[in-house]
């Protein structure tokens, strides 16, 4: 009768099969156990399995279970490092930054705090605000802008002057020089941060009606 490889219930290469052992290393020795058994239990007495094949079985089995076992202690260290960032982010709370922005949240009622930032003084620049299906409803002419980080002013209120609805808003931001060039340059919000919120795509700082990423931050102050 031929002999049951017991290594047949995995993949010939351990790696393929590491992500999915190392949650589950206690079944997988089960597994190997029953298989291991059973092979001895069906192996023709007259011609047993080789002792040299019989090592290399365990060989590959225990590598297999160490490439877990590996996995395991590192998704362990990761996840314990995603913890402690997000501990020394509280740490952050109350207080006041800049950061780069192109959306905010707004009620109807208070205009956000805002300020633009070019690389090199404009000739003429332009703010164009859209909602979130894209429709425009504000467009403001701001004329020659200071290079470095200078106040930008958007009242909360469309072109007829009316408060637009509560919700989230683009803001997007053109700037030319004498020449007709365009001039590199973003939105940024400034205020305190309120809190903290926490997604699969990472941790993200709530500054005013802003959501912002601590990679977008250009200046922190007490």
């Amino acid at each position: 009768m031929a002999a049951i490889d017991p290594l047949s219930a995995f993949s010939s290469n351990p790696s393929s099969q590491a992500s999915s052992a190392s949650g589950s290393t206690g079944a997988s020795k089960d597994q190997f156990l029953k298989l291991l058994i059973a092979q001895l239990q069906h192996q023709d007495p007259l011609q047993p399995q080789d002792n040299s094949a019989f090592v290399a079985e365990l060989a590959q089995f225990s590598a297999l279970e160490q490439q877990a076992q590996t996995n395991q202690q590192l998704s362990d260290i990761a996840a314990g490092q995603v913890a402690a960032q997000r501990a020394s982010y509280a740490g952050f709370i109350g207080k006041n930054i800049t950061a780069k922005s192109s959306t905010v949240t707004l009620d109807g009622v208070t205009p956000p705090t805002l300020k633009q930032h070019l690389d090199s003084a404009s000739a003429s620049t332009q703010l164009v605000v859209t909602d979130a299906a894209g429709n425009v409803v504000a467009t403001r002419e701001l004329g020659p802008v200071a290079a470095g980080d200078v106040p930008l002013v958007w009242d909360g209120k469309d072109e007829k002057g009316k408060w637009v609805a509560a919700g989230k808003y683009t803001m997007s931001l053109t700037a030319k020089d004498a020449k007709g060039g365009a001039l590199s340059g973003y939105v940024a919000v400034a205020g305190v941060i309120s809190g903290l919120q926490f997604s699969a795509s990472g941790t993200t700082f709530l500054v005013g009606g802003a959501s912002v990423s601590p990679s977008d931050i250009v200046s922190i102050t007490n």
